[in-house]
């Protein structure tokens, strides 16, 4: 309903980006990709203008290198595409370029998200 009422309210006058954990990384007590958060994203498919993914709790999303792969989201991020004509950007400690291109070359996604990347 908020998806609807916001394009309702701004009509095609600006595009709207939905953010979306895909992932919880609690097993069955939390949302999974594999289970409730498909069911979110294929009911909504269309809706934004652009699917913002991630995982949450902020350890999750931001790990750090010591603990973390680059590129990690992608088992948990990757369905998204399959289920949605939207663009889609995510993250994922991204540090090489090489990597990024290749997520978006191999249609995982779209854009990548690399704001601190390009602060550092």
């Amino acid at each position: 309903e908020l998806l609807e009422d916001t394009r309702e309210a701004v009509g095609d006058r600006c595009g709207i980006a939905f953010r979306f954990a895909v992932d919880e990384l609690l097993g069955s007590e939390g949302l999974s990709c594999e289970a409730e958060s498909r069911d979110v994203v294929e009911m909504l498919a269309e809706h934004p203008d652009l699917w913002d993914v991630n995982l949450s709790d902020w350890p999750n999303d931001s790990v750090t290198a010591r603990f973390g792969e680059e590129g990690a989201q992608e088992p948990y991020v990757k369905f998204v595409k399959q289920v949605t004509s939207r663009p889609v950007v995510g993250v994922g400690r991204f540090t090489s370029p090489d990597v990024m291109v290749s997520q978006i070359q191999r249609g995982i996604l779209d854009m990548i998200g690399a704001a601190r990347p390009s602060i550092a």
